[in-house]
């Protein structure tokens, strides 16, 4: 009997040094061959044997790789290579560990696999084993691109369990993304300090909102078991102490994950607003409310106060003591600032020492910033947030050279960067002359990526060659809710300008993750291609996950959303913003629905018959699971509005009430609202059971808890008080 011919060797040749990310890289190829093509490969030390198939894997340093390779390109520490040397040997290259397992990730996606934010998808039929003819060289145009893995609010990563975190985490490194980002909060159990005789005892998550969980939650077995809803990591903790040690805990493990895939990690927190313990150690200390919760203060009197300077001073050392192994800390603008009253001793402290006002008219500045009308809210709002930028500059620019932060910073290779507000833009000139030696900027130009475009002529100003500039994009905005949100078109715009203005990077604003895919995928390749377009990262993205017959209704889809997206950005900031009483501001007010949402409800509509005809070419299971997530997304909108629809009806009816001369009038108009309050209500109900029925990761399952309570327990609640005659309990705009 003739013995069966065993099939080629196929190995997979690292460095005999190769650090763990290169081991990691090795045995994610070993992985996908396997899954891919059923081929076991053997994870060797150097570039032993020349039989089979080999895959060498390494630095462009690596003495196996440059054996097998003979002459290599430079490449950057982000720069990697994938070359088909012979058709037996495969090199996967790279300037770094981390741009070693990006060319491992890059050839995998060469043979048809697709990274999403919540795991792979692989082709269906990937045909035989064999060695892609392909020699491509790899440098991104980008160089910080990063991602917002903390902040606030119910349906974003203040949620994520430590093992989401660390999962979601691996997925955007597959993307080739490069950083993660915490936004800390000051009334967030992230760090411990002690000032002026005062201790923090703040330490609250979603701005200390209450949402309940009961029996009556539809969606409930997806829920924790608890009372409210909280981070999961959380439950069972009942003290500051607890809740600190937890805290501190899930901010290094995402510190530690990133930092294990050789990724930038950096924090932002907010020196200049503190828990509203710490009053009595401020001159002028803010009495009204400056965010959501009323948990914080700031000062409005003279910032150089020993009283406001020690506690900024102690707060900014008590994050770098507690997270001295990040690579950047970024000192965060207040989002509502209040130190306006200084700004024209400000002004005068700054000129003095950097010699501005020959060469920037402050007064013309300050009539541009003060008429904004692309600024949220009002003139006021404008004209204090950029004063208060002012103030806050000058502020920093003399703070620094009365301590030695910096110098401490530097000890442990932290950067310490200024996150500048909105309306700042108009400073970007000055910039590289009032920042502190080796300081970076990172600035949001809008709450939104489409408010964004609209300034981003700005970016231009500011001097990269001096100042890194990094700008942070807006993929949803949590003003909106939890709307599908899609800002591809307004990203592309964005992109475009930090290419040709010299702009470091990125960091990403998000709240829920589970409809990202198309614009990750969109900003993941224009990161490295200068000119990767939206519809052709749409084409692959679509034509890979869908299948390619899906391609076209996809993109048209995502059109429309996009278009939804800039009418919400135009007129609705708030719609469906996850805060308690959003439902139930206009429940005493004679005011129909307004148009523009009517028109968004239909474009809901249309999005929907368009994933019908998608539904009837999909090719790929996972396609179809895709799918069926997305139209469960727009049941969802289109169920909220319709309950928008009906409480503003139902609020007519009662004003009518109120208005009617007889009593039968106002029994008629009463029994009408109470009408319209009852579909509004079992409209809210089919939203949530919408966003119940496709549950994806853990900020799906805090938004089932939230929305729950904000379109149906609050609703029920706040309509019997108003049918029984009572004004409405409700919180005012929050914007």
């Amino acid at each position: 009997m003739r013995k069966k011919k065993s099939p080629p060797t196929t190995r997979i040749c690292l460095s005999p040094v190769a650090d763990k990310l290169q081991q990691f890289a090795g045995a994610e190829l070993k992985r996908c061959l396997k899954r891919l093509f059923g081929v076991t490969a053997e994870i060797t030390s150097g570039s032993t044997g020349r039989a089979g198939r080999r895959f060498i894997v390494g630095l462009r340093s690596d003495d196996h790789v440059r054996a097998a390779a003979g002459r290599l390109p430079k490449l950057s520490d982000q720069g990697h290579l994938v070359r088909r040397q012979s058709p037996q040997v495969m090199i996967l290259a790279g300037g770094s560990s981390a741009a070693v397992a990006w060319a491992v990730y890059e050839l995998v996606e060469r043979y048809g696999v697709r990274y999403l934010l919540h795991g792979d998808v692989f082709p269906e039929n990937p045909g035989a084993f064999r060695l892609l003819d392909v020699d491509a060289v790899l440098e991104p145009t980008l160089q910080i691109r990063s991602w917002r893995q903390w902040n606030d609010l119910p349906t974003g990563p203040e949620m994520w369990t430590a093992k989401q975190q660390k999962a979601f985490i691996r997925q955007i490194f597959k993307l080739k993304y490069n950083g993660v980002f915490l936004s800390l909060w000051p009334h967030q159990p992230v760090v411990h300090y002690e000032c002026g005789g005062v201790e923090k005892t703040t330490g609250l998550l979603l701005f200390d909102q209450k949402f309940p969980i009961t029996r009556a939650n539809i969606g409930r077995e997806h829920l924790i078991d608890a009372p409210r809803l909280d981070n999961p990591e959380f439950v069972g903790a009942r003290t500051y102490e607890e809740r600190l040690s937890i805290c501190v805990r899930l901010m290094k493990t995402i510190i530690r994950t990133a930092k294990s895939l050789g990724m930038h990690t950096s924090f932002a927190m907010q020196p200049l607003e503190f828990p509203k313990e710490f009053r009595p150690v401020l001159q002028a200390p803010s009495m009204e409310s400056i965010q959501l919760g009323d948990l914080s203060c700031a000062e409005t009197g003279d910032l150089f106060n020993p009283g406001h300077v020690n506690l900024v001073e102690t707060r900014i050392r008590a994050y770098l003591d507690q997270y001295s192994e990040v690579d950047a800390m970024y000192l965060q603008m207040p989002e509502h600032p209040q130190a306006g009253r200084v700004f024209e001793q400000s002004w005068r402290e700054l000129d003095a020492r950097h010699g501005l006002a020959r060469d920037c008219d402050m007064t013309e500045l300050l009539r541009k910033a003060s008429h904004n009308a692309l600024v949220p809210g009002d003139t006021e709002r404008a004209s204090r947030e950029f004063k208060s930028s002012v103030s806050m500059l000058n502020f920093f620019d003399r703070f620094f050279a009365g301590n030695d932060i910096l110098e401490r910073a530097a000890a442990d290779n932290i950067k310490v960067n200024l996150n500048v507000g909105m309306n700042a833009e108009h400073l970007f000139p000055i910039m590289d002359r009032v920042l502190w030696d080796g300081a970076g900027i990172a600035t949001t130009l809008g709450y939104t990526a489409s408010r964004a475009v609209r300034a981003m002529d700005s970016m231009a100003r500011m001097n990269t060659a001096k100042v890194s500039a990094e700008l942070i994009v807006t993929f949803q905005d949590d003003n909106i809710g939890s709307l599908p949100q899609v800002a591809t078109h307004s990203l592309h715009n964005l992109v475009q300008n930090m290419q040709r203005y010299g702009w470091r990077g990125f960091m990403t604003r998000h709240w829920p993750v589970g409809d990202l895919d198309p614009v990750a995928a969109y900003l993941a390749k224009a990161s490295w291609n200068a000119t990767m377009t939206p519809h052709a990262a749409y084409t692959d993205h679509f034509s890979h996950v869908y299948g390619p017959e899906t391609v076209d209704d996809m993109c048209r889809a995502m059109r429309i959303l996009e278009d939804i997206t800039v009418i919400l950005d135009l007129d609705f900031l708030s719609l469906f913003f996850p805060v308690l009483t959003i439902m139930c501001r206009e429940l005493d007010e004679d005011k129909v629905m307004p148009q523009g949402l009517l028109h968004v409800r239909a474009m809901f509509q249309a999005v929907d018959n368009l994933f019908s005809e998608v539904e009837k070419n999909v090719s790929t299971k996972q396609g179809r699971a895709e799918l069926a997530y997305w139209r469960q997304r727009i049941v969802f909108s289109i169920e909220a509005l319709n309950e928008k629809e009906l409480l503003h009806e139902g609020a007519r009816r009662i004003v009518a009430a109120k208005r009617a001369r007889s009593k039968k009038a106002k029994a008629e108009r009463t029994a009408e609202a109470k009408q319209s309050f009852a579909k509004a209500i079992a409209a809210g109900k089919a939203a949530v059971r919408a966003m119940a029925s496709e549950v994806r990761d853990d900020s799906d399952r805090a938004s089932i808890a939230t929305y729950f309570h904000l379109f149906v327990r609050e609703v029920q609640e706040q309509t019997t008080v108003v049918l029984a005659g009572r004004a409405a309990d409700a919180n005012s705009d929050p914007m």
